[in-house]
């Protein structure tokens, strides 16, 4: 889904990697492997048909609060972005989850930086998400406040706290997750850190996130 080579035969660095390493590299190459998370985390099988990537856009078909906060929607963009690469590990009993998934820059919201931070921080950090699900209208707040992440070897990554709360079925939700985006030629490196209930662990954030980095970076 990502085309990785490089548009010039320069070696000069692209936001950290010289173009000649990230071009050799496919796609699965940028994804969290079993060494890179830490014990106790095991990888998933992704079901059929399911759209674990958190590249994919959940406010399609969503009423969103400042208007300007809304992607621009896209049946081309919503297809990359649910067949993006992904690799799925849990912890079983504790409830979090570690994503990695590779897109384009035409993926979605989470396609690029740039995008990620247009529509989820600055003006966007505080916004509010109204869909029907299972027949019922849910109203969710989103808030996000930028983080500092170490990724050696690759520059321009933004990183968030991401808090959501919402009413639904008479039940309060306050989830919370980390979300990471590293650039790479023509899209991005997209890692999450979620919890069923609470907060993940951020020390487990930063443990993939630098993973991740070393891997666009070698």
């Amino acid at each position: 889904m990502l085309a990785v080579a490089c548009s010039s035969e320069s070696s000069m660095p692209v936001d950290g990697t010289s173009s000649a390493s990230v071009a050799a590299k496919s796609l699965t190459d940028y994804l969290l492997q079993p060494s890179d998370v830490p014990a106790g985390f095991q990888k998933q099988q992704i079901p059929s048909g399911a759209t674990v990537s958190p590249l994919a856009d959940v406010t399609a078909g969503a009423k969103v609060s400042p208007t300007s906060c809304k992607p621009p929607e896209s049946a081309a963009a919503a297809k990359e972005a649910a067949s993006a690469p992904a690799a799925l590990f849990g912890d079983g009993v504790g409830g979090t989850t570690i994503v990695a998934a590779v897109g384009k820059a035409s993926a979605g919201v989470n396609g690029s930086v740039e995008s990620f931070r247009r529509y989820n921080l600055g003006d966007c950090a505080t916004h509010t998400l109204t869909a029907e699900v299972d027949g019922a209208q849910v109203t969710a707040t989103q808030t996000a406040a930028p983080i500092e992440v170490d990724t050696a070897g690759v520059n321009g990554v933004v990183a968030a706290r991401i808090r959501s709360m919402a009413k639904a079925s008479g039940s309060n939700i306050d989830a919370t997750q980390f979300v990471a985006v590293l650039p790479v030629p023509d899209g991005a490196v997209l890692v999450s850190v979620s919890k069923l209930r609470g907060a993940p662990d951020e020390a487990v954030f930063r443990q993939v996130v630098a993973a991740a980095a070393r891997r666009i970076a070698s």
